[in-house]
């Protein structure tokens, strides 16, 4: 579940793998006719030296809220020790909210038996957001403007310390945040202080919005 909560976070990971098999992602945005659909790549990976992977089938299942095209159709059955086979997806959503999409992987092991595996596909709400980058001041302006307007706020909570341990994490994840602490580094690294960052992001689907977002990562590691 680790694995899947932080392939919602991120552009690319490894889904699930085993001695023999591991299932990568690489996401991506599509602007097709002013919508932006999910592009979501998987490599099915054969980990064997020796032995070549047979029977691979997949098989993927969701809500009506979701609508999906996979290139190929059908996947190749047979992949070579060391070698890899890639299907696209292409997700596009009509309502909200929706259920993950769920990924059924059958195939023969070594010993001749046939493996069977489930994973959700990673295509969280957020992974249908564009991030956009705002200089410091520009972002502080903005947020100033549209905080009496509507403004969510959510408890203190404490995060997933595998997914996010630390504010570097979060960096890493939004490439485009705007540092909005950056003096307080240093107390920051100390323990004595909380560390903010500002995140933009847009979506142009069944609605166009923008969101400006503050992330505070204390030091006591909630968030």
């Amino acid at each position: 579940m680790n694995r899947l909560k932080l392939a919602c976070l991120k552009q690319k990971s490894v889904l699930w793998e085993n001695e023999l098999l591991q299932i990568g992602h690489y996401s991506s945005l599509q602007d097709t006719d002013g919508v932006m659909n999910l592009v979501i790549m998987l490599f099915f990976g054969n980990k064997s030296q020796s032995t070549d992977l047979s029977n691979l089938s997949c098989k993927y299942s969701g809500d009506n809220n979701i609508q999906l095209w996979n290139k190929p159709s059908v996947i190749q059955s047979v992949i070579e020790k060391k070698h890899q086979a890639k299907q696209e997806l292409i997700i596009q959503f009509s309502n909200l909210p929706y259920d993950l999409l769920t990924l059924e992987v059958s195939y023969r092991s070594s010993m001749g038996e046939t493996v069977q595996l489930k994973t959700g596909i990673p295509m969280a709400f957020i992974k249908f957001f564009q991030e956009r980058h705002l200089p410091e001041i520009e972002f502080k302006t903005s947020w100033e403007a549209c905080k009496d307007s509507v403004l969510l706020r959510s408890d203190r909570f404490q995060g997933n310390l595998k997914i996010v341990s630390n504010i570097y994490d979060l960096k890493k994840m939004f490439r485009k945040c705007t540092d909005l602490s950056q003096q307080q580094e240093y107390s920051y690294l100390q323990g004595q202080s909380d560390y903010k960052v500002g995140l933009v992001l847009a979506l142009r689907n069944i609605i166009s919005s923008q969101l400006l977002v503050k992330v505070i990562h204390n030091a006591d590691k909630s968030l």
